[in-house]
């Protein structure tokens, strides 16, 4: 499960080394499912979110604390604050996750992406 991420819960020090950060926290998030060639912007997810100086700020969730945005308009990093805490839940629920929120906004992040076609 998501074990490694709850002391950082309580105690972010993000003055600690990349490489510290690599030998201490090395679990797998959860899965995205595939919602009609989102194939790629999955893997891309998949990256940002394990890169543990990204899981760790995401995880606590300062920004949607603050955020003008929600609840009326979408917010990326809300999003991306959303989909990291399913990824890695202190509990084992699901072993995969829906990205809907990115998928159904993804024009508003990039006009020219269209949910459900291919975009290599």
């Amino acid at each position: 499960g998501g074990a490694w991420l709850t002391p950082a819960l309580d105690t972010i020090d993000f003055s600690e080394s990349a490489s510290a950060q690599r030998s201490r926290l090395h679990v797998q998030g959860r899965a995205l499912f595939n919602l009609g060639n989102t194939c790629y912007m999955n893997s891309s997810l998949q990256c940002l979110v394990h890169c543990p100086s990204m899981a760790r700020a995401l995880i606590v969730g300062r920004h949607s604390e603050n955020c003008t945005l929600q609840p009326k308009h979408f917010c990326s990093i809300c999003a991306m604050e959303h989909l990291t805490s399913a990824m890695f839940p202190r509990e084992s629920k699901t072993n995969c996750i829906r990205p809907r929120t990115l998928v159904s906004n993804i024009r508003l992040i990039c006009r020219t992406f269209r949910p459900g076609r291919q975009e290599d």
